[in-house]
């Protein structure tokens, strides 16, 4: 996403199929990492999200709207900022690299202590 930030930023709104591509193997590969990490529950919630937004035209009235196609789903969940890589993986980023950073000094602190 770095390499190619300008080209992307130029077509925000109308992906080509390379990134459509990419954001599929993208979501796939951030699902098997999910259910690794977390378990399969969350990545049965994930799917039935995705398959929401895809197939929500099905639903009953109450929930019922018009449906995404496959491609801007995925160039929305992976190419934006309101997506996988978005405020909640920053504050997630954030207070992970802060806790390193407190561990770290504090198990320094503690090694200078006992010395």
């Amino acid at each position: 996403m770095l390499i190619f930030y300008d080209a992307l930023a130029a077509r925000v709104a109308i992906p080509n199929g390379m990134d459509i591509i990419a954001a599929v193997i993208g979501i796939l590969l951030l699902l098997e990492a999910a259910r690794r990490a977390i378990g399969f529950p969350i990545v049965i919630v994930a799917s039935v999200f995705l398959l929401y937004a895809a197939f929500g035209y099905f639903m009953p009235e109450v929930i019922a709207h018009k449906g995404h196609d496959i491609a801007s789903i995925v160039s929305h969940e992976w190419l934006t900022s309101e997506g996988v890589f978005g405020v909640a993986l920053g504050v997630s980023c954030n207070f992970v690299f802060l806790y390193v950073l407190l561990e770290l000094y504090w198990s320094r602190l503690v090694q200078v202590a006992f010395l």
